[in-house]
């Protein structure tokens, strides 16, 4: 009786816990990851202010997701906590369909599991709580399941076509449902089929999901190497040494490697047929030709999945604008390669442990521990009493998602296999034997639940608290509401900014078409030049730079190469109005688009006041006092004209003031406390008014300072070289002034 009370009070506890683990960093900004974000909030907006997507906005994505947005928003409030709160409620109605689905297809233990599956994954509960597509993606999904699972049990055809039906819909969402539409629609159309067909299939079924195939990756992957280092030590060429190599080993980094993952496939195949003795050529001609004997119920099911889609994109999208079907999916179908995802994935895992970040595979935990779970059962009990469709499903989509279809393989793009892999695997465990005992199934549930709490509290408490290696920008939110408060005071009329999430929480008017800068640059080929030549002619006057900018550029040449003409435009061409910036590299900028006659320009990074030389940066400013360094974050504010505002804080908030005046003549800092002295550092040379450097015991009143090619004037009261490239200023005044002579352009 408690066992039943118990069981009964589980579905419930599962949502709260749901709830509270979205809800806990629901205002949580991460500018790392919010570009998409405030992409999406933004074209949301513009809907609302009568802009179209695809005519009026250059989007990637189809239309679905942003007419629901942008309607969430107008009834509920444009902000983007309403705006993640979409995803909260849609993540929600995912979980109780989740529940419903284990428990039709085995018994409500099996729907207790997938439930809590999902509400525990790390990559659902990241896309739970943000403005993303994705959510909606694992929503449609998991509607189709459902009617799959019904469908199966019942043989209904309506349930069949109302499954076809969602996850075409679901495709007018996001493109990276199709992989998911595509094994759907197969599995559906083989189970029109005879039963004996469906012998051959399960017989198929056996061979590819048998234990035994960990043997055979291995043998492979060990004769691959055999016969790659052979070929290498013969011919030793660019061919032998680049392209043939052990990918899911080595990293997918060139397009010749896509021929590779192709030959690995293949070998596989073959090396499973002699291994397991297979004879396929007769079963294979016979499902073909019983298939051709279904194909009017086949061309039912193919309409019941592509009219609601057309329906859709057609209206919203192609009606909108003829080249809707460019900007969505012929752009998006050249960013990666088929036979990629496995090898890729595979690599990353494998380089994360290597380097010894092992937070990064946080991501993984559930599937390592769901799959060794499954291995281990195997090779206890041999063979699992699976469900046959869903094992299919599964096998169908790992295919298409992990080799055929050129998705890039990050788990937020692969939500559709994680929720099948999820379903088929627990399903597998819940067939075992073993599993019917309720003491192991405790321990099964304990185990997962623990190790799943663990690497989610991680990420809700410590990633944010800086205290793993995952892409945090845990100062977002402050840096954007000091840009806020200045700019209500400073406004700026048409604004560009890099990161849309910028633009839309600081309420900036922008230009509708270029929101999207990566889509544009990266996607469209648009030349960066160009783009600046727009913002000029559109009447641009602020520009918005941060931190996704800076860590993209850092972390990518191709990037930097598409971003560097628009910050060399806004801090050459521009004035900082508003500059905040952390230690860890956290910042944002606002720069006013003046055409200053200024010789170096001050600007805020990595907690201290930088001075640049057009875009190179020259020396770098704090201040110390009472033994304390005041470099752990640094504001700077244009007060009128030529001159700033400076402060200098430490970790205990507590700070330093300067005023800044940065004109033709150079740089001049004037310190408002007493006790405090200033420390530029530099990468370069110092000498006297003599030519010799400095002796450290020495105190100078002017220094000159050659930086790169440049000369550097450099005055202040007692000036101190303490070490190379490090000069102490003991007064309250120091002035920077650049030697103009013939030297870098």
């Amino acid at each position: 009786m408690k066992r039943a009370a118990l069981e009964r009070l589980i579905p419930g506890l599962i949502l709260l816990i749901y709830a509270i683990t979205r809800v806990t960093l629901l205002f949580q900004m991460n500018e790392y990851i919010d570009y998409d974000e405030g992409t999406y909030l933004l074209i949301a907006r513009l809907i609302n202010q009568g802009y179209l997507p695809y005519r009026d906005i250059f989007a990637v994505h189809p239309p679905l997701y942003y007419y629901i947005l942008a309607l969430w928003l107008r009834v509920f409030g444009d902000s983007y906590i309403v705006g993640r709160m979409l995803s909260v409620v849609a993540g929600g109605i995912s979980i109780i369909i989740a529940y419903k689905i284990g428990s039709e297809l085995r018994d409500e233990k099996l729907g207790i599991l997938f439930a809590l599956a999902l509400v525990l994954d790390p990559t659902i509960l990241r896309v739970n709580r943000l403005v993303l597509h994705d959510t909606f993606v694992e929503l449609f999904v998991i509607f189709s399941m459902y009617y799959f699972i019904r469908y199966k049990k019942t043989r209904l055809i309506k349930y069949a076509y109302i499954s076809l039906a969602l996850a075409g819909i679901g495709s007018a969402i996001k493109f990276t449902i199709i992989p998911y539409i595509v094994a759907l629609y197969i599995v559906f159309v083989l189970m029109l089929l005879g039963e004996k067909s469906w012998e051959y299939i399960e017989s198929g079924l056996r061979t590819v999901l048998s234990s035994s195939q960990v043997l055979v990756v291995m043998a492979l992957y060990l004769l691959l190497a055999a016969v790659f280092v052979s070929l290498r030590m013969a011919w030793p060429s660019w061919v032998t040494e680049k392209i043939l190599v052990l990918l899911g080993i080595h990293p997918f980094s060139l397009v010749g490697h896509k021929y590779v993952g192709g030959l690995i496939v293949v070998a596989w195949a073959f090396l499973t047929i002699y291994v397991f003795g297979c004879r396929y050529v007769g079963k294979l001609v016979h499902i073909a030709r019983e298939t051709m004997g279904h194909l009017k119920p086949a061309a039912y099911l193919l309409l019941s999945l592509l009219i609601p889609k057309a329906v859709v994109e057609l209206l919203l999208g192609y009606a909108v604008s003829t080249d809707y079907l460019n900007q969505t999916y012929l752009l998006q179908s050249s960013r990666y390669f088929s036979f990629a995802a496995l090898f890729q994935l595979s690599s990353e895992v494998i380089n994360t442990f290597y380097s010894g970040v092992q937070e990064r595979a946080s991501v993984f935990v559930p599937m390592f521990f769901l799959t060794a779970v499954t291995l281990v059962l195997l090779l206890r009990e041999n063979q699992l009493k699976r469900d046959s469709a869903v094992s299919l499903l599964f096998l169908l989509n790992f295919v298409m998602y992990m080799l055929l279809f050129p998705i890039i393989p990050n788990l937020r793009f692969l939500i559709p296999f994680i929720l099948v892999f999820y379903l088929f695997a627990l399903d597998v465990v819940m067939s075992a034997g073993s599993m019917g005992n309720f003491r192991n199934l405790m321990v099964f549930g304990t185990v997962f639940l623990l190790l799943m709490s663990m690497t989610d509290y991680g990420l809700l408490i410590n990633a944010p608290r800086g205290s793993l290696e995952l892409p945090m920008s845990i100062h977002s939110k402050s840096l954007r509401d000091g840009a806020d408060a200045y700019l209500e005071s400073h406004p700026c009329n048409v604004t560009y900014s890099i990161n849309p999430m910028n633009a839309y929480y600081l309420g900036l008017n922008v230009p509708p078409w270029f929101v999207d800068s990566f889509g544009l640059l990266y996607m469209a080929e648009y030349p960066p030049g160009r783009l600046v030549e727009d913002l000029k002619e559109i009447g641009v006057d602020c520009i918005v730079l941060g931190t996704w900018m800076d860590k993209i550029s850092d972390r990518n040449s191709d990037l930097n190469a598409l971003y560097s003409p628009i910050k060399s435009f806004a801090l050459v061409n521009g004035t900082p109005i508003f500059s905040g910036s952390y230690s860890n590299g956290d910042l944002i900028l606002v720069s006013r688009i003046d055409y200053p006659a200024r010789m170096l320009t001050p600007e805020s990074r990595e907690g201290k006041l930088w001075l640049l030389d057009g875009i190179h940066e020259t020396f770098a400013v704090y201040p110390i006092a009472s033994n304390q360094s005041f470099n752990f974050s640094t504001v700077l504010e244009r007060l009128d004209g030529d001159s700033f505002l400076v402060k200098w804080y430490n970790e205990d908030s507590v700070y330093v003031v300067a005023t800044v005046v940065a004109n033709a003549s150079g740089v001049m800092i004037t310190l408002k406390n007493d006790t405090a002295e200033l420390v530029v550092t530099f990468s370069g040379i110092a000498i006297d008014d003599d030519g010799n450097v400095p002796d450290p015991d020495m105190r100078e009143d002017v220094l000159n300072i050659y930086v790169g090619t440049e000369k550097f004037w450099v005055a202040g009261r007692e000036l101190h070289y303490t070490s190379k490239g490090r000069v102490l200023v003991r007064g309250k005044l120091l002035k920077i002034t650049k030697v103009i002579h013939s030297g870098r352009s």
